[in-house]
């Protein structure tokens, strides 16, 4: 079920929880609030978060001191008004008042918004329904639902990946600024990694390349499947603000690449929905340090192994190998018989062969 955030200003809302656990059966969330001061500014300060506003015709405008008045309603009104350049929501009036029911300038005064009342069960559901129609014809709700998977997983990230998926919902293609909105999340994913004991690099805003090299080591795939260890490469490599980026945002400028974005946007989403896989509970981040740290440890000593000399044998199972080092078979049989000196080695993942010969020649040189 797709769920919608509805924030509510009603001065007897602690009143009417009932209100609130019917709307929750029904996929709407509400957030209330006793003041129109109180709620206007959880709605400024948050404006991507919702979906709609739900106010009652008479409420405190700035305190509980107060008699509650429609004072309350046209202030929040007017800051609803205010803030719609940067987004509209839509406005419904839920109210208990018999003598507002049939005034007609209240009716009027509403602009063009119809009320709802309170103790009436058809009203509500009507209501909720409502809520539920005009929501759905927001671009920022329609992402949300479309991507239920992702947002919502990391709050941190929500408001920011809201608004670069709306960009290319609306088809931009040549600003390169979304490059900067899109290394956002990724300054934000690689320090998420490291709470989560996947990457043991002590994070910096500036070395997002050097963690990508890290989680994209062969040794990690158990861990960080192929396709997450190429989306990050590529984020990385696409929205470093080195120099190659100026060459980058001229591209995207120009037109000459329309699907870059929105490619590099889908590896965005591929590495996030990876995220969620991670663990986050302290057994399981120590679990995966530990791992981590041993594969590290193994990666570290064979990048300072001391050179190994040998002659290039075969085995009786035509295996190609200079002592316990295992040769890929059509360079072993290039030189067998010569002695060579091995610079590069990788840990064997063969089953066949890797107990035998528990390392792999990536690098040799010809000594004889």
């Amino acid at each position: 079920m797709s769920r919608y955030n509805v924030l509510w200003i009603d001065d007897e809302h602690e009143k009417l929880s009932s209100f609130i656990i019917d709307a929750e059966l029904c996929g709407i969330d509400i957030t209330p609030y006793s003041t129109s001061k109180e709620g206007m500014k959880a709605f400024e300060d948050n404006l991507l978060h919702w979906d709609s506003v739900i106010l009652d015709a008479k409420c405190w405008n700035e305190s509980s001191d107060e008699t509650a008045s429609t004072d309350g309603m046209y202030l929040s009104l007017d800051k609803i008004t205010e803030l719609k350049y940067r987004r509209a929501v839509p406005v419904f009036v839920y109210t208990g008042q018999p003598d507002l029911h049939s005034d007609e300038q209240f009716s009027k005064s509403l602009r063009g918004r119809r009320f709802y009342k309170k103790g009436s069960p058809a009203e509500k559901e009507q209501l909720f329904f409502d809520i539920k129609l005009e929501a759905d014809k927001l671009v920022e709700t329609q992402i949300r639902h479309k991507y239920s998977d992702i947002i919502g997983n990391f709050t941190e990230i929500d408001i920011e990946l809201i608004k670069i998926l709306c960009a290319i919902h609306n088809n931009t293609t040549n600003d390169p600024l979304l490059l900067n909105a899109i290394r956002k999340i990724v300054e934000w994913i690689m320090p998420y990694c490291v709470k989560c004991g996947i990457l043991l690099i002590e994070w910096k805003k500036t070395n997002i390349s050097e963690c990508s090299g890290f989680l994209g080591r062969k040794e990690l795939q158990e861990f960080v499947p192929i396709h997450i260890q190429r989306s990050i490469h590529s984020l990385s490599d696409i929205t470093n603000p080195g120099s190659h980026r100026s060459e980058l945002d001229d591209i995207v400028k120009s037109g000459y690449a329309p699907y870059l974005l929105r490619s590099t946007v889908f590896e965005l989403l591929n590495v996030l929905y990876w995220c969620k896989s991670l663990q986050s509970d302290v057994a399981s981040i120590e679990a995966m340090r530990n791992k981590v740290a041993v594969l590290t440890v193994s990666i570290q000593a064979e990048a300072t192994m001391e050179v190994i000399e040998g002659l290039v044998e075969q085995d009786s199972n035509r295996n190609y190998h200079c002592m316990e080092y295992l040769l890929p078979y059509p360079k072993g049989e290039s030189v067998l018989g010569k002695t060579i000196k091995i610079v590069k080695c990788t840990p064997n993942g063969k089953s066949q062969t890797k107990f035998e010969y528990p390392y792999f020649v990536q690098k040799f040189e010809i000594i004889e």
